[in-house]
């Protein structure tokens, strides 16, 4: 790799990383775009989550929280509640699947794979994939946050038990879902489609999902 490449990459890093930690400064600007996402038309939410795709992929808890003026968490309330809301139509399905993976693959973001869990962020992942209308583009991404929700394993469900006691039934429910019913709506799925790229995702999440049932 030359100088020329790598500067040009230092200095990708360095506007990123400033926009961050200045796009959101103000509480102001921040309840500002939460109003913006709550008065919005579909078309608005989705010309603001490809802004936020391509400002924010790869980015740490803290570089959302900065982004989002440490209300990273109310703005994924408001998707999750949108992609609940609106899965079955397939409304900017794929943004909206993508967005949400940033925030839980997001390091040292743990507590925001527990918010979309406990507003049963699973289940509607487990039904897009399980749609027979659902598009494979659709039913690939939402494997890809199965996949990603999976990866976490021993280490996420300690870290459950460790901060939130109080729901240890839901942690037990949460893995014999991923176990059985998953295992079944992923099989049932690689069974119908044709898609190379949704079969090879099936494949390996089927694996995932019975390493973790026979932990």
């Amino acid at each position: 790799m030359d100088l020329k490449t790598l500067y040009k990459i230092r200095t990708s890093l360095e506007t990123r990383r400033y926009y961050l930690s200045s796009s959101m400064a103000t509480t102001g600007e921040v309840w500002k775009l939460l109003r913006r996402w709550d008065k919005g038309s579909n078309a608005v939410r989705e010309i603001m989550l490809h802004e936020f795709l391509s400002q924010c992929t790869n980015a740490t808890a803290s570089e959302l929280e900065a982004y989002f003026g440490d209300c990273g968490s109310l703005f994924l309330a408001r998707l999750t509640a949108w992609l609940r809301l609106t899965y079955m139509v397939g409304t900017c399905l794929d943004s909206q699947l993508k967005a949400i993976s940033i925030f839980l693959s997001a390091a040292s973001g743990h507590y925001f794979l527990v918010e979309f869990l406990e507003v049963g962020g699973l289940l509607t992942v487990l039904e897009i994939v399980r749609l027979k209308n659902a598009k494979d583009k659709h039913q690939l991404e939402a494997m890809k946050l199965l996949a990603l929700i999976i990866c976490k394993g021993r280490q996420y469900k300690e870290l459950f038990c460790e901060s939130h006691g109080k729901n240890i039934v839901f942690v037990l429910y949460f893995t014999t879902l991923l176990s059985f019913t998953g295992l079944k709506i992923v099989a049932e799925c690689l069974g119908l489609t044709t898609s190379p790229s949704l079969i090879e995702c099936a494949k390996d999440l089927l694996l995932q999902l019975s390493m973790v049932m026979f932990q």
